[in-house]
C-alpha cells in the first residue's frame, strides 16, 4: 500500500503504509523517519515519473 501526504499529522498512516511518499517538502520529524519518498514540489506528475523509473530500473535490473 502507498500513501501519499503532505507530512503533517500522517505520520500513523506511514507507519502503516508500505511506501510513504510526503510532497511538498517534509514538514514533521515524525514523517521524516517513516517516509520512502520525498517531492519537494506539489506537482502530481512527479508520482508518475517515480512510477515510470521504478518500472524502468526493474527492467535492467533483471
Amino acid at each position: 500500500m502507498i500513501f501519499i501526504g503532505d507530512g503533517i499529522n500522517d505520520a500513523p498512516a506511514f507507519v502503516r503504509a508500505d511506501i510513504g511518499i510526503v510532497m511538498g517538502g517534509v514538514r514533521s520529524d515524525t514523517a521524516i523517519e517513516k517516509i520512502g519518498v520525498v517531492i519537494m514540489i506539489d506537482e502530481l506528475c512527479k508520482i508518475y515519473l517515480i512510477t515510470y523509473l521504478t518500472n524502468k530500473s526493474n527492467i535492467i535490473i533483471w
